[in-house]
């Protein structure tokens, strides 16, 4: 029984001790879309689409966006590069009309 206790009380601390991801529901991602588009112009947003970041911490969602921009840009018929949008922390635009991806 003394045994497992510090076994225990290690595990709570170690527990405690990771930066919590805050999650991000479907509907927060839908209001948010809803607000940025608003925003922004309806005559613009039916060019945009949008893409929730994975519950990951902020730097592998920053690393996580990146990779999406390659993909997004090997998508493109045009020559320019453009990066997709971060909206929040947790939302990425695609300007499908700017990137030159087909639609």
């Amino acid at each position: 029984m003394w045994k497992v206790l510090p076994l225990v009380l290690l595990s709570a601390a170690l527990c405690q001790a990771q930066p919590a991801v805050t999650p991000f529901s479907p509907a927060d991602a839908v209001e948010m879309a809803r607000l940025d588009a608003n925003r922004l112009g309806l005559g613009a947003a039916k060019h945009f689409r949008y893409l929730v970041l994975p519950d990951l911490p902020e730097k592998e969602r920053l690393e996580y966006a990146t990779v999406v921009s390659g993909h997004v840009n090997a998508l493109s018929r045009g020559i320019d590069i453009v990066r997709p949008a971060l909206v929040g922390k947790r939302l990425l635009r695609i300007d499908l009309e700017q990137s030159g991806c087909p639609r």
